[in-house]
This record gives C-alpha cells, sequence and structure tokens, in this order.
C-alpha cells in the first residue's frame, strides 16, 4: 500500500486545488556551480539555504527540489544511519535512525527526545517511496487530520524532514550522525 502524497493538493478542498495555478516554478540552484556547491557545502551553508527558502506552505515545497539530491537508480543507499536535527531554534536535539526494510519501505525509529517532542513519533514508522514527489512518505491520522511526514535528501548527509498538516508545512533539518 502505497502512500500517495499530491504536490499540490495536500488537505487542500477539491475546489482550492482546481482554482491554483500551475506549481511555481523550480527554483534556481545556489548561485555557485550546483556540483561544487553541494560537494563543499557544509551543514551552515545548507541551513542557510533552507531557511531562505522560507517553505512555509505546500506551495513553496517546490523550491526545495533545487537542493535536492536523488540518485533516481537506487535511493535506498541513502538508508541505514542516524540522523541529528541540526535546526537553530532547536532547544533540545532529536534525532533518529532510518532502516530499510526487506519490503522496500523505510522504517523510522524515532530517538528518545524526538519522541518527547512529537507525540505523533511515539514508534516506529513505515515510510514509503513516494515517486511523483521524489521523497518517502508516512501519513498518520492525528486526531482525525491527516499528517504527512515527507523526507527529502539534500546530500548523502543532510536530509529535510518536513511535516504538512493541511497547507501548512514544518521544516526540519538533519545531518548525518548521532543524536543520542
Amino acid at each position: 500500500a502505497q502512500v500517495r502524497l499530491p504536490r499540490r493538493d495536500v488537505g487542500a478542498p477539491p475546489d482550492a486545488v482546481e482554482a491554483r495555478a500551475e506549481p511555481p516554478p523550480r527554483a534556481e540552484a545556489p548561485d555557485r556551480d550546483e556540483r561544487f556547491w553541494r560537494e563543499t557545502a557544509d551543514i551552515e551553508d545548507f541551513k542557510r539555504a533552507i531557511y531562505a527558502l522560507e517553505i512555509d506552505t505546500i506551495d513553496d515545497i517546490p523550491k526545495l527540489d533545487a537542493l535536492v539530491h536523488l540518485d533516481v537508480e537506487d535511493p535506498e543507499t541513502l538508508w541505514d544511519t542516524d540522523w541529528a536535527g541540526v535546526d537553530d531554534w532547536k532547544r533540545y536535539q532529536d534525532g533518529f535512525s532510518l532502516e530499510r526494510a526487506p519490503d522496500g519501505t523505510l522504517l523510522f525509529h524515532p530517538g528518545e527526545e524526538t519522541q518527547r517532542m512529537f507525540t505523533f513519533f511515539e514508534g516506529i514508522s513505515v515510510y514509503d517511496w513516494d515517486e511523483s514527489n521524489e521523497a518517502f512518505v508516512n501519513r498518520v491520522d492525528y486526531y482525525g487530520k491527516p499528517i504527512y511526514n515527507v523526507v527529502k535528501f539534500l546530500r548523502e548527509d543532510v536530509l529535510v524532514m518536513m511535516t504538512i498538516s493541511g497547507h501548512k508545512v514544518d521544516t526540519n533539518v538533519f545531518e548525518q550522525g548521532s543524536y543520542r
């Protein structure tokens, strides 16, 4: 059962989806040569680039695609490791580990702080690859409201996790490494 996250209509009423214009154009890559920038950028460079995109709603998500790195042939190569939260605004470091399941899904194991901070991350969550969104997606019902957790890899050691509720998007940056 593949979880499907529509590109522009997560939580939108049907008439709102039909009334929208085409999705915004893809954001431009960083000023420098994209490959050079991606290879030499440190986590602070990535955070500045992500924060500058000001992703607050689902209509802003395509702007992130300019920073996304994806090996379409085998996105699973980015799994099986620990991830630590690096956002400037976080008081406590949250984190998780990702594990590749035999059925091709992604198993999200929340760290202790993550479980404490986010009630919908109390246990292991299953993320499915969503080809149309080029992301790993998990859908949960939170008090009757659908919440989508979307993971996009910016580089092998940097990822963004977006929590989507209706049109609102909360963006969190993680770096590969121990969160414990």
